[in-house]
């Protein structure tokens, strides 16, 4: 996990998927006003999402202020090639991170591309965006 310190005043932040170019673009805009926390892709496994005992001692350690919940597979083509990674990297990932942004009293701002669909039948640009998916 890298960290920077910040200056006072600054805020602790925490960037999930912060290996991606977007992830790391984050961190070097946050990092000289804010202390800033990555995790590096080799702690994104399911376990560190999926393991509630896991997840608390992160926040309890870290203890972030802001969660920046990057997508695990931004590519709107990739995610219909593999569509089980997609749905644990972009659902069920930061449904788990959002949970431990409520308990812990962190805010959670969740980045997602322009395609919301609930993925109920063919998807057309006409389609109400349903953000229950």
């Amino acid at each position: 996990m890298d960290q920077t310190s910040a200056p006072a005043g600054g805020k602790r932040i925490l960037i999930t998927h912060s290996d991606t170019l977007l992830g790391q673009k984050l961190y070097d805009a946050l990092r000289r006003r804010h202390e800033v926390f990555r995790l590096e892709s080799h702690m994104r496994s399911a376990k560190v999402y999926t393991e509630p005992a896991r997840l608390d001692r992160l926040f309890q350690e870290l203890r972030p202020e802001v969660v920046f919940l990057l997508p695990g597979v931004p590519d709107a083509d990739a995610c219909e090639q593999d569509r089980e990674r997609a749905f644990s990297e972009n659902v069920r990932y930061p449904r788990s991170l959002c949970r431990a942004c409520r308990d812990y009293g962190a805010k959670a701002v969740l980045l997602s591309s322009d395609r919301v669909f609930s993925g109920v039948g063919d998807r057309y640009p006409s389609d109400p965006i349903s953000p229950d998916c």
